[in-house]
């Protein structure tokens, strides 16, 4: 797997994540990720990764027992590398709570 170190690394790991799953006939995440990457036209590259993250994200639970454990780690190596990428700044929190102090 190639090391994911910036947002540009993350293209070329992803290439080589299709080309190892088109060795699963089983699975079409291969298709959709290139569909992805290369048919579909986005507005910004972290709309492109926000999709990719959503994709990868739901071929966890789908594809959980067709992939040996190379493809699944690298499916949550860039699941994560995206999610940091992405929004390193985010913190979740609650919501406020309002008062009804009339």
């Amino acid at each position: 797997m190639t090391k994911i170190k910036t947002t540009s690394d993350i293209y070329p790991a992803v290439e080589e994540l299709i080309k190892q799953l088109r060795l699963y006939p089983k699975s079409n995440l291969s298709a959709i990720l290139d569909h992805r990457m290369h048919k579909v036209a986005w507005t910004t590259g972290s709309e492109l990764l926000e999709e990719i993250h959503n994709v990868l994200k739901q071929s966890r639970s789908d594809y959980v027992s067709l992939f040996d454990t190379d493809v699944k780690n690298q499916i949550d190596q860039l699941i994560d590398a995206i999610k940091t990428q992405i929004n390193p700044k985010i913190v979740y929190t609650s919501p406020p709570q309002h008062s009804n102090n009339n």
